[in-house]
């Protein structure tokens, strides 16, 4: 009646879309507590048991799986303002601008192009769409809501006297003036 078997049978069922091997084991181990309780216990069919006890891991997976999401994309986003930061040179808006422009700062934001944002959130190891949205579902990215049922997380701004798509970033920063020692 109780076997073996069953453990691996729930730790293969949940092993596709385990957000991590410990997380999946662990789900699997709650899911046959739960039929083994249920069956041992509480005197329920096995048939019954075991599908009540997939459904709870099923929503104790979706629940894993959307916490990951926050964290990957809160991950993101400190990794996206350290980047800026570390960067701020290549965002000039002087007449004397850097080799590779990243964006340019206006009125207190940052307006990166959106080709080296998703180039340098790829090399960092982060999936550019997931984040985009992630942070346009936080409002760390000002979105365009005028469109048809759809927040648009691109605008298109002039950089170097050409119109390109750009992410505008919501983190304020300042153009510092620069200071000549003597």
């Amino acid at each position: 009646m109780f076997s073996l078997p069953h453990f691996q049978s729930a730790a293969f069922f949940f092993a596709p879309s385990r957000p991590s091997p410990s997380s999946s084991r662990n789900i699997a181990v709650l899911t046959l507590a739960d039929y083994y309780s249920s069956v041992a216990v509480f005197g329920t069919e096995t048939e019954s048991a075991w599908k009540e006890a997939v459904e709870l891991g099923g929503l104790l997976m979706k629940a894993q799986q959307q916490e990951d999401h926050t964290d990957s994309v809160d991950r993101a986003w400190d990794f996206v303002s350290g980047w800026v930061a570390g960067n701020k040179g290549r965002f000039s808006t002087e007449v004397f601008k850097p080799l590779e422009t990243y964006g340019i700062i206006e009125k207190n934001r940052v307006c990166v192009i959106c080709r080296v944002l998703n180039q340098a959130l790829e090399e960092a190891g982060y999936s550019y769409r997931k984040c985009s949205k992630g942070f346009a579902e936080r409002g760390y990215i000002i979105t365009d809501t005028e469109a048809k049922e759809k927040n648009r997380t691109q605008e298109v701004k002039r950089i170097n006297g050409i119109s390109t798509r750009v992410y505008v970033l919501n983190i304020a920063m300042k153009n510092e003036e620069k200071k000549t020692i003597f």
